[in-house]
C-alpha cells in the first residue's frame, strides 16, 4: 500500500513537470475529431463519402450493450472507478512483463489511449508515457464518463481505414454499429490492440483467438453466460468478404467534390462532417450507365473495335488513371431535369478506373443534331411553321477556297419534300442545313445565345463558309452538360441556369465537437 501511494506522488509531480508541453485547458475542453462528409441521392441514399479519416460519430447510448461491456471487459475493467490512471493495473502489467521477459501485457486506460489517440504519438518513452498519464488525468477532470467512452468509440482506429466503432462496424461487416451481435461486439473490441496482427480478413485464425480472449473476459466479468460464451465462441467471424464501399456515380461525385471544395474548402469536405444532399436519382442513374455500356459494347462489336473495356487492363505502371483517353471506345450521358435543372443522372465514362477525365462536363465534342432545335427554334419564332415543306435533296455551296461543300445526310438517302415537323423529328441534315440559310446564321446565333450557349458557334458566321453551313448540323464544340441543358429549354416551363447537383446548402452531421 506504501508503494501504491508513493507511486501516485511521482505520477502528480511528474504532471506538474510536463504541464508546459500539455495542450492547453480550451484545447482539452472542445477536442474535435474530423469527421467524413456524406454525399446523398435525392432519395436520401449514400453515394459516396469524402475524409482523410473514416469516422462517423455515433452517441453512447446507441451502441450496444455487449460492445461497451466487450470493451471494458478487455481494455479497461476500471474504467469506472480510476481516475484516469488505474495504478493497480500498472504494477500487475509490469509484474508480467517481467516475468515473461517481453511486453506482454499494457496498462493504459480507456482515458490514457485517448489522450494518446488525440494528441500523442505512440512512440515508446518514458516522457510520452508522462505525457500520457497527465493528459489523462486533465481529461478526467473535464470529462465525465460517458463523455470519455463516447470520445474513445469514435475516435480509436480499427484498422482497414476505420477510425470509430460506426465505420469499423460497416468496414467489416457491412451495418451500423447497433445492429452488430455479441460476436460481432466481441471481435470488433478486440482490434484496436493491434488492428493489424487481428485482421479478420487477412489474419481470420488470429482474430477468432482474439475474439475468443474478448469472450472469455466478458464472461469472467459477467458480462455475459456461459451459455452465451459458447454460443458465440462457436460462430463464424461474419465478416463481409470485401470492404464496405459507398463508392457509386464517381464522375457525379467527384464534380460534387471539386463544387464543395470551391465553396467550403478541402477541410470542410474531409473533415467537417458535411451532409450534401444532390440531385442525382441513383436509380436512373444505374440505368444510364447499363444503357451507355450496352450501346457502346454493342458498337464495339459492330465495328469490330479492338481493343475493348472488356479486355482492357491497366498498365503496371499507370498509378494515378487520370489519362484522358482510353484505347477502347468511351461515351458520356447527362440526363437533366428541364423543369428544374436538376442533374438526375451523370456518366463521364465507361470506368473510372481507367480514366478519371470527365467527359460529361469536360470533353469538347461536336453537338451533332442537338443543335438543330435551335436552328427550328429561330425559324419557328420567325414566321416558319411546321407544315412548311422544304424539299431533301443533294446540295452544294462554293467554298471560300473555290472548291464546293455537299453536305449529306446521315444514312446517304434523299427523302424529297418533307414538312419541318417531319424532318426535325427524323434529325435530316439537309433540310436543317437549308433553312439555316434562309433564316440566317446570325439569328441562329443569337437565339443560341439567348438559350445559353457560352462556346463558339462555328466560324466566319457571316461570311457562306462551310463552317456556317455546317453549324446546323452540330459542328460546333460543346460539353454533354451543356448540350443538355440548352436543348432542355426548348421544352416548356424550363428553368434558366446551369444543371444544378446540389440543390441547397451542405448540413454538418452531429457535432464532431465535445464540449465539457
Amino acid at each position: 500500500m506504501i508503494a501504491v501511494f508513493g507511486t501516485a506522488g511521482v505520477v502528480f509531480g511528474v504532471v506538474r513537470w510536463i504541464s508546459m508541453d500539455l495542450p492547453t485547458p480550451e484545447q482539452l475542453t472542445a477536442i474535435h475529431a474530423p469527421v467524413k462528409t456524406v454525399v446523398y441521392d435525392v432519395r436520401g441514399r449514400v453515394l459516396h463519402e469524402f475524409f482523410r479519416e473514416n469516422r462517423s460519430p455515433v452517441p453512447v447510448k446507441q451502441l450496444p450493450p455487449n460492445l461497451i461491456n466487450a470493451t471494458l471487459s478487455t481494455e479497461d475493467r476500471s474504467f469506472y472507478r480510476h481516475w484516469g490512471v488505474d495504478l493497480y493495473g500498472v504494477a500487475r502489467a509490469a509484474v508480467t512483463n517481467v516475468l515473461k521477459m517481453r511486453r506482454a501485457e499494457g496498462g493504459s486506460t480507456i482515458t490514457q489511449q485517448l489522450a494518446r489517440n488525440l494528441f500523442l504519438t505512440h512512440e515508446r518513452t518514458l516522457s510520452r508515457k508522462a505525457k500520457e498519464i497527465a493528459l489523462a488525468i486533465e481529461i478526467e477532470r473535464n470529462y465525465s464518463k460517458e463523455q470519455i467512452l463516447e470520445l474513445y468509440f469514435n475516435q480509436i482506429y480499427f484498422g482497414e481505414g476505420a477510425y470509430g466503432v460506426e465505420a469499423g462496424a460497416k468496414t467489416y461487416f457491412g451495418k451500423p454499429v447497433r445492429e452488430l451481435t455479441l460476436p460481432e461486439c466481441a471481435l470488433l473490441a478486440g482490434l484496436p490492440a493491434n488492428p493489424s496482427l487481428y485482421s479478420p480478413r487477412r489474419k481470420p485464425a488470429a482474430a477468432k483467438l482474439r475474439r475468443s480472449k474478448v469472450l472469455r473476459n466478458m464472461l469472467v466479468t459477467h458480462s455475459i453466460t456461459q451459455v452465451e460464451f459458447d454460443n458465440a465462441n462457436s460462430a463464424p467471424l461474419g465478416v463481409t468478404p470485401v470492404r464496405y464501399s459507398n463508392d457509386r456515380a464517381p464522375y457525379f461525385t467527384e464534380m460534387v467534390r471539386q463544387h464543395l471544395d470551391e465553396h467550403y474548402g478541402s477541410n470542410a469536405v474531409y473533415e467537417g462532417g458535411l451532409k450534401v444532399y444532390t440531385t442525382l436519382d441513383m436509380d436512373l442513374q444505374q440505368i444510364a450507365e447499363r444503357a451507355l455500356e450496352k450501346n457502346l459494347s454493342d458498337l464495339e462489336v459492330e465495328l469490330k473495335l479492338k481493343p475493348t473495356r472488356a479486355t482492357y487492363v491497366i498498365p503496371a505502371l499507370d498509378t494515378s488513371h487520370a489519362g484522358l483517353s482510353t484505347p477502347y471506345l468511351q461515351g458520356a450521358l447527362v440526363a437533366v431535369d428541364p423543369k428544374t435543372g436538376a442533374i438526375r443522372a451523370l456518366v463521364g465514362g465507361r470506368d473510372w478506373n481507367h480514366s478519371n477525365f470527365n467527359r460529361a462536363i469536360q470533353a469538347r465534342r461536336q453537338a451533332g443534331s442537338a443543335f438543330k432545335p435551335f436552328v427550328y427554334t429561330a425559324a419557328i419564332d420567325n414566321g416558319f411553321h411546321p407544315t412548311d415543306i422544304i424539299v431533301d435533296e443533294p446540295v452544294s455551296f462554293p467554298a471560300g477556297d473555290g472548291t464546293l461543300y455537299q453536305p449529306a445526310n446521315y444514312d446517304k438517302t434523299y427523302r424529297g419534300p418533307v414538312t419541318l415537323r417531319y424532318a426535325l423529328q427524323q434529325s435530316i441534315n439537309i433540310p436543317a442545313i437549308k433553312l439555316l440559310r434562309k433564316v440566317g446564321t446570325s439569328l441562329v446565333t443569337s437565339y443560341a445565345r439567348r438559350m445559353g450557349i457560352r462556346s463558339p458557334i462555328g466560324q466566319n458566321l457571316r461570311r457562306p463558309t462551310p463552317c456556317s453551313r455546317t453549324t446546323a448540323s452540330g459542328t460546333s464544340r460543346s460539353s454533354s452538360s451543356r448540350s443538355r441543358t440548352r436543348t432542355g429549354r426548348c421544352s416548356r416551363r424550363t428553368r434558366r441556369g446551369p444543371p444544378r447537383c446540389c440543390p441547397r446548402r451542405p448540413l454538418r452531421s452531429s457535432p464532431p465537437c465535445f464540449r465539457a
